[in-house]
């Protein structure tokens, strides 16, 4: 994972530099296409210019699906370390765990690679393809966004809320893992947290909390998740919360060394599990 967020972090990854944009869609391609997946592109018109979503599928094609992504764009001429070539480095390796272990699956697992995260809701990539699944109809079990997942803060008080009340149920020291959603993801929240959970209590290393409310408010929409939710698609974003616990977020300091890869690893430890689990009912503990 350190190795993908220092490739992705040299990059400038947004419109106004589209050969470095290219270069991170290039390098996404190149490491899927040596675990052995064959790399689907989906175009992404945007402004007279095109850009490109990058697919490839795990398990039986005809099958119900679960949606894993991330955006590999960044904000503005920032390194985008956190955000959020962290969400990329997990989807990689979350493809590469898949390579090796090979896991029977019942379900389809589609991990995408989305442009274009950073502009308006209407330019994001994940609305291309959010759209694009509703289009041919495709049985989409639930989605979710990888959405900055390297950075963590033992410090009480590292922890803020885009709310005072929450300050009441959640905790101030930013140490855990979330999960965000709204509308019609309760329930799909509720089993990747219960699946996340059942890691935590074997390992203790990364507490997970989960935020739900009913309507898109206090800013839960802000990632890939919400092109989906808004089609009525249950999808939820895995993040560490972004600016509220990450001081460097959209910033020339979010780098690399501000990362803690043993935590953002066993997020991606939980993803395979729970992606796994759900379909073979088997979990791997990586020793």
């Amino acid at each position: 994972m350190r190795r993908h967020v220092e490739a992705l972090s040299r990059l400038l990854r947004n419109p106004a530099h589209m050969e470095q944009l290219n270069q991170a869609a290039d390098y996404i391609r190149r490491e899927w296409e040596k675990m052995g997946f064959t790399v689907t592109e989906q175009p992404v018109r945007y402004e007279g210019k095109d850009f490109k979503n990058l697919l490839v599928s795990y398990g039986p094609p005809q099958a119900e699906r679960i949606v894993i992504g991330a955006h590999y764009d960044a904000f503005g001429d920032q390194p985008g370390a956190d955000d959020n070539a962290s969400g990329i480095a997990g989807i990689l390796e979350l493809s590469r765990l898949l390579s090796q272990y090979r896991p029977a699956l019942k379900n389809r697992i589609d991990l995408v690679a989305y442009t274009l995260e950073e502009l308006r809701p209407e330019a994001m990539g994940s609305k291309t393809h959010a759209e694009s699944l509703v289009q041919e109809k495709a049985q989409v079990r639930g989605m979710i966004s990888v959405e900055m997942i390297g950075y963590y803060d033992d410090r009480p008080g590292s922890q803020t809320y885009p709310l005072k009340q929450l300050h009441w149920v959640y905790p101030n020291t930013g140490d855990f893992i979330g999960l965000v959603g709204y509308g019609n993801s309760f329930g799909w929240m509720r089993q990747v947290r219960a699946s996340f959970l059942q890691n935590f209590e074997k390992t203790g290393i990364l507490p997970t909390r989960m935020l739900y409310v009913p309507f898109n408010t206090i800013g839960v929409d802000r990632s890939d998740h919400s092109s989906y939710s808004r089609l009525g698609i249950p999808a939820m974003m895995v993040t560490d919360t972004s600016n509220f616990r990450n001081p460097n977020y959209h910033s020339r300091s979010d780098t690399l060394q501000t990362l803690d890869f043993q935590r953002a690893a066993e997020v991606v430890k939980m993803l395979y599990n729970f992606a796994v689990g759900e379909s073979s009912h088997s979990r791997t503990d990586f020793n």
